[in-house]
């Protein structure tokens, strides 16, 4: 488990460690379009590694038996939308 973790941890850390290089090496000269696609590109990497560790602490929790369920009546279509 801790080495899948450690992996899919380490691909959006890449991305932002290589985004944040770039930006901070001032390497596009001024263009805008592309240093905003590397905020947004920082910024999903960050999302999705926050996702992996709050899917972490959720498996630690339904482990020691203390996890909550929301038990109510969803809509199938949204749920597989989602």
């Amino acid at each position: 488990l801790l080495s899948t973790v450690a992996h899919d941890l380490k691909n959006p850390l890449t991305s932002i460690r290589m985004n944040t290089e770039m930006l901070l090496n001032k390497k596009l000269q001024g263009d805008g379009a592309s240093s905003a696609k590397m905020v947004s590109t920082i910024q999903d990497s960050a999302k999705g590694m926050e996702q992996l560790i709050h899917d972490l602490l959720d498996l630690t929790k339904i482990e020691s038996g203390r996890i909550a369920l929301d038990r109510r009546p969803h809509d199938a279509e949204v749920l597989l939308s989602d």
